[in-house]
């Protein structure tokens, strides 16, 4: 189901030294197990960005009284019931007292970011309800692997205290997850009964820039390292993106550059396990800055090599906003330095993102078409190195 993704399985430039890494290290058996680990995933089972909305879905009702979790005995809150959590998307932190969020990127020395996480239970009884902090944005559910629906819901009100349930009608034992957007806040999960997940057996951290960070999605959910990551079967991705930025730009001074950001970003990645992979998807904001990219590139990734030493690393050219027309020169600058930074490296992997269309939000972020178009090919050029 890989439609309209453009150079699906090229990996590198033609003729590049970097489609199969040299050298040795512990990123030589990640490699190993996550090919393994993709030969059994077919890209397409419990991934909800391919399966269709559940045909019966529970029937969704929101309040603001708590009476909604009536005859709902079993709870786990954030704050009393941490380890029943499977949490996805980046740091774990308690705000507003009671709810649980997370900081998955560093956009300055006292703003963090939040983009997209999920969080799952097993559950056995025939109602699930949740607690969530008031907001305007929906909250998306997932049970087995399929979206209740894709659009999602809005709680009662946009602040305080509000109730949500999923009525099923009969008990059964389900994975329930609810995604979250932005700052968006989950207190606890009720029910008659509940059991923590099953253990991710992958992790993946994507780091960018707007792309990343969602915009132009009708839901941040939607964003190409979901997509990615979802069609790779990887259920532990964080999504660490701060727009206007790049390997060397500030946004005049106002954020961080990606080196700055890296090491709390990379603390925060760590923080659930190790990480077996990392998305380097930047560029766009440095077309004006390419006689700085290199270095700055090799800053970070001597960075990520050091703080991740079995990680793989795939890190793509700078998204392509001119496709299907001819890129620029400063497109074709900014592409060259970052496979010049790249060198040798032993577990690092330049994919090629020249010439891949993807439709549009704007002038140039992609829209929630264009995020699955792109996380599509992110997917394809992963198998694709990995096989190399």
């Amino acid at each position: 189901m890989l439609l309209g993704v453009g150079k699906v399985g090229r990996v590198g430039r033609v003729g590049s030294p970097h489609a199969r890494p040299t050298g040795g290290g512990a990123w030589r058996a990640t490699k190993a197990a996550l090919a393994a680990y993709l030969d059994g995933n077919d890209a397409e089972t419990n991934n909800p960005h391919v399966l269709d909305a559940m045909a019966s879905p529970p029937t969704v009702a929101t309040s603001t009284s708590s009476g909604l979790l009536s005859g709902l005995s079993v709870n786990r809150r954030w704050t009393v019931n941490p380890e029943t959590f499977r949490l996805t998307g980046g740091s774990p932190t308690t705000f507003a007292s009671t709810y649980l969020r997370f900081n998955s990127a560093q956009r300055s020395v006292s703003v963090q970011e939040s983009s997209i996480m999920r969080v799952g239970m097993i559950c056995t009884g025939s109602k699930v309800g949740f607690q969530l902090l008031g907001d305007d944005q929906p909250f998306r559910f997932i049970v087995d692997g399929q979206y209740v629906d894709k659009t999602g819901t809005t709680t009662a009100t946009s602040s305080g205290a509000n109730y949500l349930t999923l009525d099923f009608g009969s008990s059964a034992t389900r994975l329930v997850e609810i995604e979250l957007q932005n700052d968006q806040g989950l207190h606890g999960f009720w029910a008659t009964g509940l059991s923590a997940a099953p253990a991710f057996a992958q992790r993946m951290l994507v780091l960018g820039d707007s792309f990343t960070d969602g915009t132009g999605a009708t839901h941040k959910g939607d964003v190409f390292a979901a997509v990615a990551a979802d069609y790779l079967g990887i259920g532990a991705r964080i999504a660490s993106g701060v727009g206007s930025t790049g390997y060397v730009n500030t946004a005049s001074g106002t954020r961080y550059k990606l080196v700055e950001r890296l090491p709390t970003d990379l603390a925060r990645a760590t923080t659930e396990g190790a990480v077996d992979a990392v998305v380097i998807a930047m560029g766009i904001n440095d077309l004006a800055l390419s006689a700085s990219v290199a270095a700055e590139a090799a800053a970070c990734f001597d960075l990520i090599r050091a703080t991740l030493p079995g990680a793989l690393v795939f890190v793509t050219t700078a998204w392509d906003t001119a496709a299907p027309s001819a890129p620029s020169a400063n497109y074709l600058a900014v592409s060259a330095a970052i496979q010049s930074a790249l060198g040798t490296r032993g577990g690092f992997y330049l994919l090629d993102a020249e010439g891949v269309e993807f439709t549009k939000s704007d002038a140039t972020h992609p829209d929630t078409a264009g995020h699955s178009t792109l996380g599509e090919w992110l997917n394809a050029e992963i198998r694709a190195s990995i096989a190399a």
